[in-house]
């Protein structure tokens, strides 16, 4: 379904498409004009394929031969500095919660794991974009401590080059990202699950609706 925001309508788009299914993930790929869709469970099992959809011509396609095993309840976001979809975390039956972060090129249509350490495995969290410090944010989620209350800063962009110059543009390298287990002096929400989360473009708040 496409919703027309000048008049605020909603319209069916025909054509063969992803099946049925819950609790993936989507995002909106700037450079490519292009939604992208992982995962998510059906009716008796779950998914791990890939799927895009360009908003240019009203089209699915299914991509990328190869990538994360089938799962639900993941977090995805795009990153718009480096033109990649960053993933974290998931749900797949009979394995452990998923602790591993994930690239998803659109130019190549291809997935990458990294090799860095990060946030326990976990499912149902909050995952946002800061577009003015190219970082990602990762909020709580279900996990072995029964939805942790942390937060943790994953680096997608650089701040500072060589020469101590600042810069927001420049290309970051998979293997110069890490995460950062956030200690903040403040009082947190309460460890929740289910969460959802925005950013707020005006004020740079990273707000979480919480559910305990």
């Amino acid at each position: 379904w496409i919703l027309d925001v000048s008049d605020y309508s909603w319209n069916q788009v025909g054509g063969i498409g992803p099946d049925d299914r819950r609790s993936h993930s989507m995002i909106y790929d700037r450079s490519s004009k292009k939604i992208v869709i992982f995962g998510g469970y059906g009716q008796t099992y779950y998914y791990g394929d890939t799927w895009t959809f360009d908003t240019t011509q009203n089209i699915w396609m299914q991509v990328a031969s190869s990538g994360p095993s089938e799962r639900e309840l993941h977090a995805m976001i795009y990153d718009q500095k480096n033109e990649r979809t960053i993933m974290f975390g998931g749900y797949e039956a009979g394995a452990p919660l998923d602790s591993n972060t994930y690239l998803f090129n659109g130019g190549t249509n291809s997935w990458s794991q990294l090799s860095i350490y990060g946030p326990c495995g976990r499912d149902r969290h909050a995952m946002v974009y800061d577009s003015e410090n190219g970082d990602v944010i990762l909020y709580s989620g279900g996990s072995t401590n029964e939805g942790a209350y942390e937060t943790w800063l994953l680096h997608a962009s650089p701040k500072y080059l060589e020469d101590g110059t600042y810069t927001s543009t420049a290309f970051f390298l998979p293997s110069d990202m890490a995460w950062t287990d956030l200690v903040v002096n403040v009082t947190e929400p309460n460890g929740t699950k289910l969460t959802v989360s925005i950013m707020d473009g005006d004020t740079d708040l990273y707000i979480p609706e919480y559910r305990d």
